[in-house]
């Protein structure tokens, strides 16, 4: 069958573009109060797929990718603290360094003045470099081919999250999404791409199955998950980001390692970037962590309205959770 066209590759990616990428790096920083670059690297790689079988399958296409590190220093006090920013797109125009620079630049001299959380149980929102990994184990359950080897036990009509007063959730695999690292034409079985409805509602009404783990299950076949969608919820941002009446809120931006566990959802991680905000104003925070189980945390967390695609997803930009659990002073 005839593949979608997806805009996977740049043809503009070069040794010219380097350049310029590292003078707008240059550039953005020199903008930047109290900030100064430490490191930076730029990387830059082209792919070309071939799939041909006996069967007459012969498909191609041909991926790029750009990949950033760079680490900016803030001062205070006679002492530097640093904020290091990772980055990676497909393509040159997705590749936003002044806004990058800009948000780790901030980052970079919140941490310069930041404190400890305080320890507890508080709504915490998630924003930023968090979302990229926050979904993942609701994809994990949607997952044929673990359900296959027995590491999910999971069945279409089944509730992957409880309806206990949240936004509910609705999630796509989704390979169609222009420049976004998971994005294919055709996966490594030679099935052309589709956008999959895999959770509606908290409910999974569909299996993500490349053609081995369709014909293992007899399934419809979906093709290799791709990119997470996720759809927003009924309120803005800014109203999700406001704190509760005389009470304290995180939100959160940036952790040392944010990786929920994809079988069972429980996440714990270490914060990087934060704020608290409360009737008394915004303070920074760094240190200390917060951690969850997904899956029962989401059931009572609200959705942002807006959405924001970053490397493999296209979510709300926030997600507030009702209460999670805070260690810190």
């Amino acid at each position: 069958a005839d593949a979608p066209d997806v805009e996977l590759a740049d043809p503009t990616i070069g040794a010219k573009l380097m350049d310029e990428f590292e003078e707008r790096l240059k550039s953005a920083i020199a903008k930047e109060k109290n900030i100064r670059l430490s490191a930076a690297e730029f990387f830059a790689d082209r792919v070309e797929l071939r799939l041909v079988n006996h069967l007459g399958l012969d498909v191609s296409q041909v991926e790029t990718s750009l990949q950033t590190e760079f680490i900016l220093l803030s001062s205070r006090g006679g002492e530097e603290k640093e904020f290091i920013d990772r980055y990676t797109r497909r393509l040159a125009r997705d590749f936003h360094i002044e806004d990058e620079v800009r948000t780790s630049a901030e980052q970079a001299r919140s941490a310069a003045e930041a404190g400890l959380p305080k320890t507890g149980k508080f709504p915490v929102l998630l924003s930023d470099e968090p979302l990229d990994r926050l979904f993942t184990p609701l994809l994990a359950r949607a997952s044929a081919r673990l359900k296959y080897n027995r590491m999910v036990d999971t069945a279409v009509g089944q509730m992957i999250v409880d309806a206990a007063g949240g936004d509910p959730v609705t999630l796509w695999s989704n390979p169609l999404l222009p420049g976004a690292s998971d994005s294919y034409r055709y996966d490594g079985y030679g099935t052309p791409a589709q956008r999959v409805c895999l959770i509606e509602n908290n409910r999974l009404v569909r299996q993500a199955a490349d053609k081995r783990y369709s014909d293992y299950l007899g399934i419809p076949v979906t093709g290799e998950a791709g990119n997470i969608e996720v759809e927003g919820g009924p309120r803005s941002f800014d109203d999700l980001r406001k704190p509760p009446t005389g009470g304290v809120l995180y939100h959160l931006q940036a952790f040392s390692a944010f990786e929920p566990n994809p079988i069972t959802g429980a996440f714990s991680a270490e914060i990087r970037s934060g704020f608290e905000i409360s009737a008394s104003g915004v303070r920074p925070i760094k240190g200390g962590s917060v951690s969850g189980v997904l899956q029962k945390d989401l059931a009572r967390a609200r959705l942002s309205r807006e959405r924001i695609q970053r490397e493999n997803v296209l979510v709300p930009k926030g997600v507030l959770f009702e209460g999670l659990t805070v260690a810190g002073a």
